[in-house]
């Protein structure tokens, strides 16, 4: 889909909401959860005015967003991880895992892999082998502690 066409199809999707929204619109209109939505804000993610402690976001920001991640053309954030659970049973980088998943690489780090990595789903390391991955960060799912049998 043309970039003009589906900027389009955003802005009659968000229609209902005023120019100007709060973290539970846009939690809303992205389908997420608010502490990603607050998680995204905080890394600048999405353009966001901070006004007496409340966070203040454009609409057509949210829609900037989601063209420049391509987060409309992909599976939704859920369908993401179990992806990636999947596919990081070796060690793969970030890159690797955006765009196996087609998204930017900057939302996979900080909107999949960094509260993935802190709720434990996976484990992140610098590489130091003498491999192709040297000095980079990987990410892999984190094994599972076998169960022993009963003792008879």
């Amino acid at each position: 889909m043309i970039q003009e066409q589906l900027r389009k199809k955003l802005e009659r999707q968000f229609k209902k909401y005023p120019d100007c929204v709060f973290p539970e619109d846009v939690s809303k209109m992205l389908h997420l959860g608010i502490n990603t939505v607050y998680h995204m804000l905080k890394g600048n993610l999405i353009s966001c005015y901070l006004v007496t402690n409340k966070y203040h976001v454009a609409k057509q920001d949210v829609i900037d967003f989601v063209l420049a991640s391509g987060y409309t053309e992909c599976i939704s954030p859920t369908d993401q991880r179990k992806e990636i659970q999947k596919y990081c049973a070796k060690p793969r980088t970030a890159s690797e895992i955006s765009s196996i998943l087609g998204i930017s690489n900057q939302y996979c780090r900080k909107v999949l892999l960094a509260p993935m990595c802190r709720e434990k789903m996976l484990e992140s390391y610098v590489s130091s082998g003498n491999d192709r991955y040297k000095g980079v960060v990987l990410y892999q799912c984190k094994k599972q502690k076998s169960e022993r049998g009963s003792k008879k």
